[in-house]
């Protein structure tokens, strides 16, 4: 028996399994590009802040007042009050997989999400 397809197009029922197929694959990329959250960790308490938010989170700490900013899809410590200042010198991070850690204060600030194809930035 042969089986020809000469002069057969798509049948609607073909097309409609082509849909259903390739549209979760173009909406999963774009919900994974938008899906980073910033996970902020302190003794006391754990929050979760949107990347995309503007937001200044205010911290009681150790050594007093610590103020993380979260603007444009950057995390980065605004004010600091412990000795050294490393977490205030770490910068701005903006790509999950990313932290900064004050350990006088015992602070932990992490950007969660889908990590992307690339394993290195260069600026």
């Amino acid at each position: 028996m042969k089986i020809s397809l000469k002069g057969k197009g798509l049948a609607p029922f073909d097309l409609l399994i082509l849909v259903i197929v390739l549209v979760p694959l173009f909406l999963s990329n774009s919900i994974k590009s938008g899906a980073s959250k910033v996970l902020i960790k302190t003794p006391k308490w754990t929050r979760e802040y949107a990347l995309k938010s503007d937001t200044a989170v205010v911290i009681n700490s150790y050594y007093g007042k610590m103020v993380v900013r979260i603007k444009d899809k950057n995390v980065w410590v605004e004010e600091t009050h412990c000795p050294l200042k490393i977490c205030q010198k770490t910068g701005r991070i903006s790509q999950p997989g990313q932290n900064i850690v004050c350990v006088p204060n015992r602070v932990f600030v992490k950007i969660e999400g889908e990590k992307s194809d690339y394993d290195a930035y260069s600026r």
